[in-house]
């Protein structure tokens, strides 16, 4: 009969042999231990800095439909735009809409001015203004609705008009990665498979 142990972390084997009513203890040699290394990964983050680049100036493309009188052909849209560039549009109130109207019909207040519109938007961005600087001017709706400010066209039909937003050149900041993010495996110690440590 043979009887094999482990004992303690050493893993010390002890066989006990009984043959013929006679028994026998044999130790087997103690555990030698075999380290391992040990390592723990450290990361490093991108190192780098800030470089002052140039942007070229360029030109965005847009296109807008212009109403255009069907009478006498008249750019409509281009004739509201120049009264406002110009200050030509009409001051209102006047004797032919007051102020009543101007609240009650197109929801004008003393602290908004006029209400803008998708039309109106598109028109202040081919000008390139602030529609936040536009409360006091009559919403492109009001134009139309009057047949132009002089009252005198019946009916329009739409044009595709292109222009072009100027953008000049600028510089922005640009990161520049100088030493690329890695990681680091570090040795920290030795390990045998039994647990014990060095």
């Amino acid at each position: 009969m043979t009887l094999s142990k482990k004992i303690g972390s050493d893993n010390v084997k002890v066989r006990v042999i009984k043959k013929n009513g006679k028994t026998f203890t044999v130790t087997t040699a103690e555990h030698t231990h075999d380290y391992k290394p040990v390592y723990k990964t450290v990361h490093h983050d991108a190192q780098g800095h800030y470089e002052t680049v140039k942007v070229d100036a360029w030109d965005e493309y847009s296109g807008f439909n212009h109403n255009i009188c069907l009478r006498d052909g008249r750019d409509l849209t281009q004739d509201f735009i120049d009264s406002i560039k110009n200050n030509t549009y009409p001051k209102l109130p006047n004797q032919n809409l007051t102020l009543e109207d101007m609240k009650r019909d197109w929801g004008w207040t003393e602290e908004n001015g006029w209400p803008h519109y998708s039309d109106d938007y598109a028109i202040y961005k081919e000008m390139g203004v602030n529609p936040d600087d536009m409360k006091n001017v009559p919403p492109f709706g009001l134009y139309m609705g009057e047949q132009g400010w002089n009252g005198e066209c019946d009916g329009h039909n739409y044009s595709l008009r292109p222009y072009y937003i100027h953008h000049n050149a600028t510089t922005k900041q640009e990161w520049k990665v100088d030493k690329k993010a890695y990681d680091e495996k570090i040795l920290t110690g030795y390990q045998c498979a039994c647990g014990k440590t060095k």
